[in-house]
């Protein structure tokens, strides 16, 4: 099938029941939700579409699982299987487009992630941070394009990613935890950048991280996941939806396919902490929608996998891959070949962690002038099998403080087996499932066998990075 373009456009952390069309809501049957999402224009798009509404991601953070997406690869496979250690080395889809003579275009709201320090520009002809006006304007202009667009607007903060997207309401949302929590000091221990902030937007994202670190302490999940719930409907209506419509105007005038994407959702419990620690089912299950000519309209709720975008992307458009991938085509059903009972695909997911403060330490130490290769101690914390109606989960490590991410100690594993009930649930269950276990072991056995580059950062990271107060 021939496309003008095919626009890959993803919302970080954007959770498959946050979209109001999606059949099996977790959110509402595990927390009290009075800030309902309001996803009109993701409704449409899900219903004209081909909606997959439980696709599986094999990490619980950006860098891995976007790469995952990018390849049709697991983390292992294609470099990035820890969160801010390693290179993407595999082919991507961008790597093919460009050989096949398609132009790439790649825009993000984060660009010290999705960047070059862990590869993300390779293949990349046309790099933008932070300019949704740009990415249309190179769209428009480019006859043939395989091009990807990030948003950043459903991540902490939630709803707003910056001053520049969120402004007044910003400022005034930040003032209004402020008082609510009644903090005086900003005290956050998770003080992760993604991208450049000036220094009132640094000093605003990091009272939004007390406010949240607050109400997670006292164990406030209902009022964190209403805080992200009403993130959403702000970020949808106020960027998102917007864009999507100048977008749509775009496709009506080229024959190109758009899909939209969840790189991993959010959650809170005594188990999750938002998403970079966590597999709970809410951070792991996203939605996966393509929409375009030669799509016809379907929903699937049967469980597929991110790496399964690459090989039917590849498929629509009549490509080899430059080597054999992980997932699966869904053509046949994208297309309405077959029924959309798909059936539940096995599918894995891990998540590496690593003591927070050398995180920070780590991070400031790579972005300096005279900077060497540094890696960080990261460890594999939990990972997570699915097979049919079953799952099992092993944690090979514990944190002394999980209010401080400090102190990670090995543990003895710990090995849990549960079943999808009626209620759509998952629950526990007697003995354990030695088949998925082995087949967990081979996962984690899996190793890229590409070159991995290393790649200095750039003086534009560098010189952000200085304005924000860090010494570099």
């Amino acid at each position: 099938m021939t496309y003008d373009h095919i626009i890959l456009v993803s919302v970080d952390t954007l959770r498959a029941d946050a979209i109001e069309a999606t059949p099996d809501n977790l959110l509402a049957k595990k927390f009290a939700i009075w800030n309902r999402p309001q996803t009109p224009l993701l409704n449409k798009l899900a219903q004209e579409g081909a909606y997959f509404s439980k696709t599986i991601v094999p990490a619980p953070y950006t860098s891995s699982s976007h790469a995952s997406y990018f390849t049709g690869l697991w983390p292992r496979r294609h470099g990035l299987f820890e969160f801010y250690n390693g290179q993407l080395s595999a082919p991507s889809l961008f790597t093919t487009a460009r050989k096949q003579g398609y132009k790439t275009i790649f825009k993000t709201d984060f660009p010290v992630i999705l960047g070059n320090y862990l590869g993300f520009n390779a293949d990349i002809d046309n790099y933008i941070v932070e300019d949704d006006d740009a990415f249309l304007e190179a769209l428009s202009k480019t006859p043939n394009s395989v091009s990807f667009v990030h948003f950043g607007g459903v991540h902490l903060p939630y709803g707003f990613h910056n001053l520049s997207f969120g402004g007044t309401a910003y400022r005034d949302k930040v003032e209004a935890l402020r008082r609510e929590t009644g903090i005086d000091t900003i005290d956050a221990v998770d003080q992760l950048v993604e991208t450049y902030r000036s220094p009132e937007d640094l000093q605003l994202l990091l009272t939004y991280k007390t406010a949240t670190e607050f109400f997670y302490l006292r164990e406030d999940y209902d009022r964190l996941m209403n805080l992200y719930t009403e993130g959403v409907s702000f970020f949808m209506k106020h960027r998102f939806e917007p864009f999507m419509e100048r977008l749509m105007r775009i496709a009506d005038k080229t024959r190109s396919l758009i899909v939209v994407f969840g790189d991993h959702g959010e959650e809170y419990d005594a188990q999750s902490r938002g998403h970079y620690d966590s597999i709970n089912e809410g951070v792991l299950r996203t939605p996966m929608i393509l929409w375009g000519p030669g799509v016809a309209p379907m929903q699937s709720d049967a469980r597929v996998r991110s790496i399964d975008l690459a090989p039917t992307l590849y498929d629509l458009l009549g490509w080899q891959p430059e080597e054999t991938l992980d997932g699966q085509s869904l053509v046949d059903a994208v297309c309405g070949h077959q029924s959309v009972a798909l059936g539940d695909r096995a599918a894995f997911s891990q998540t590496y962690v690593c003591d927070a403060g050398e995180f920070l330490d780590v991070q400031k130490k790579t972005l300096s002038p005279d900077a060497s290769p540094v890696h960080l101690r990261y460890v594999l914390y939990k990972e997570r099998a699915w097979s049919g109606s079953d799952r099992v989960t092993r944690q090979f490590h514990a944190y002394k403080d999980r209010a401080t991410f400090d102190t990670l100690h090995a543990i003895e594993p710990i090995v849990v087996s549960d079943r999808l009930g009626p209620d759509g649930m998952y629950h526990v269950i007697e003995g354990h499932h030695d088949a998925m276990l082995s087949d967990l072991n081979r996962y984690g056995r899996l190793r890229c066998k590409h070159t991995v580059r290393s790649t200095a950062p750039p003086e534009q990271v560098r010189t952000h990075l200085r304005a924000m107060g860090y010494r570099i």
